[in-house]
């Protein structure tokens, strides 16, 4: 999203962020974060600190957060990680930001 010039981006844990804070003020597109409360390999102030940092660059952002997934909930190859209904919101959400941002074309 900092090199090229996307309409919109989409995120799945993106617990590697934070190392990419430099490049905030390169961002091209809104970003629509997705986040499992019971990630144990990303933490709530790690989450938080994201969203602060977008917020404190007057970058557009949403950040969605189940509550009852954790880190891959959305990989449905994988029963042990697998969340059905956060991955379901997730996939709506997504097609409704890619319509919104224009990506996606809204069917007659």
């Amino acid at each position: 999203n900092a090199q090229l010039p996307l309409a919109a981006v989409i995120s799945f844990y993106g617990g590697r962020i934070p190392g990419w804070f430099d490049l905030l003020k390169q961002q091209h597109a809104p970003v629509l974060m997705f986040w499992g409360e019971k990630d144990d390999s990303i933490s709530r102030e790690q989450r938080r600190s994201v969203a602060d940092r977008f917020n404190q660059a007057g970058f557009v952002h949403t950040q969605v957060v189940f509550s009852e997934a954790g880190h891959a909930f959305f990989r449905e190859t994988r029963s042990d990680v697998y969340e059905p209904r956060a991955a379901g919101q997730a996939w709506a959400l997504s097609l409704e930001f890619l319509r919104q941002t224009g990506v996606l074309m809204r069917r007659a």
